[in-house]
């Protein structure tokens, strides 16, 4: 019995002394409520204000690189004309209308302004007008065209008798890393000073088709791009142009998030081109060449090609030979099966090298080449020439998805 009392008397002494633990803490609760304690807590967070909401970017920033770049955005209608059949469009003569639009960026004070070849080549060769119009509404109708490069989508014109233009700031296209702001200037469908904002979503894309031609290393933007847009500017967030906007990706022929910039750096090579000659003198090698794992299934049984699958195999498509006759490689001796596996002080570990390369030398220059033929390493000098207009040319070929590139 002074046992079973024993077990009792602990029971309720550790009862109680649960009951004060509680009481004391404030964790109690009651009929469903909180604790006094607790009540003053909710009551404290819900007096406080509430916190922002984290943003992605400064809007004041962007607000003030959009200002920096706007002014220097035109908008670029052209007016001409074109043979045409049937009745339908027909103007006095029996010609049909060309009428179009986009837009283009001052690069100086005194009318030089770059925009894309697509814009005004409808009225290059046939004739037409060109009118320009500035973001504060100012309209030229007397710009001419300077020159044009199909090969890079760029075009130059001239507004004569004018200064004090404002000027776009070139940044610099080699710092851009995927994930910077893109800030894209332009008057897309009509709406003049249209900004829109992303981010770089890829560099370098190669072998993109823009009017039969091949755009190489183009940013990639999801920046809203739509037609009328061509031509504008594609500026980083301190308001520096770093690309200028030439293609979509559609198949609604307006933006989906995929659009694509010629980097600034390597249009500004072909702008001084235009500007001091009025066309584009590139060298070339005169080869054609694929990549050693490609070559493997082409060439014939007993040609050497290396295990590390590195280099550029010198390799005929279509009927059409490797080394062009006449051509630089040709007079350096080059062959068939030839693989080119250092090309000035570049190791050739990928074929875009050679491209690359040979771009960033000059007509007339003397580029060293390591090559790889029949197993043995044999060292050629090769002597740049000027590009034929033809060479490299891609013929007129139908597309299967007429809708999937869009020229904005």
């Amino acid at each position: 019995m002074r046992k079973l009392f024993g077990y009792v008397f602990i029971f309720v002494l550790g009862f109680l002394a649960c009951a004060v633990i509680l009481r004391t803490s404030g964790a109690g609760i009651y009929n469903g409520g909180a604790t006094a304690r607790g009540r003053e807590t909710i009551n404290q967070a819900l007096r406080q204000p509430p916190r922002p909401r984290p943003t992605l970017v400064n809007s004041s920033a962007v607000a003030d690189a959009a200002a920096k770049v706007e002014p220097a955005v035109v908008n670029i209608d052209i007016q001409g004309r074109q043979g045409g059949g049937g009745l339908r469009g027909l103007l006095p003569g029996g010609y049909r209308g060309i009428e179009g639009s986009g837009s283009g960026i001052i690069l100086s004070g005194d009318g030089y302004v770059v925009t894309n070849n697509h814009v005004v080549a409808p009225i290059a060769e046939r004739g037409g007008q060109i009118r320009i119009t500035l973001a504060n509404g100012k309209i030229f109708t007397n710009a001419r065209i300077v020159g044009r490069d199909p090969r890079s989508d760029l075009a130059v014109l001239k507004i004569d008798g004018v200064n004090g233009l404002p000027a776009a700031t070139l940044g610099d296209s080699e710092k851009l890393r995927v994930g910077d702001w893109a800030i894209a200037v332009g008057n897309p469908l009509g709406f003049n000073s249209s900004v829109t904002l992303g981010i770089v979503s890829a560099l370098n894309r190669r072998n993109f088709r823009n009017d039969n031609e091949a755009l190489d290393k183009v940013i990639q933007t999801d920046a809203a791009i739509n037609p009328g847009n061509s031509g504008g500017a594609l500026a980083d967030i301190s308001g520096q142009v770093v690309g200028i906007n030439t293609a979509i990706i559609s198949r609604t022929g307006t933006s989906i998030g995929i659009g694509f910039a010629i980097p600034i750096n390597q249009a500004r090579r072909i702008i001084d081109q235009l500007v001091k000659g009025g066309e584009v003198v590139r060298p070339y090698l005169g080869v054609r060449y694929s990549t050693v794992e490609e070559a493997r299934e082409r060439v014939r049984p007993g040609v050497v090609l290396p295990e590390d699958n590195e280099g550029a195999v010198i390799l005929g498509t279509g009927g059409e030979p490797a080394v062009i006759p006449n051509s630089p490689a040709d007079k350096a001796g080059m062959r068939e099966f030839d693989v080119i596996r250092r090309i000035g002080n570049r190791t050739v570990n990928g074929i875009e090298v050679v491209k690359d390369e040979i771009q960033n030398h000059d007509v007339g220059d003397r580029v060293p080449l390591t090559v790889l033929r029949a197993g043995r390493t044999i060292e050629l000098t090769v002597t740049l020439e000027r590009m034929p207009r033809s060479f490299g040319v891609m013929p007129q070929e139908p597309q299967n998805d007429p809708e999937l590139f869009e020229l904005p």
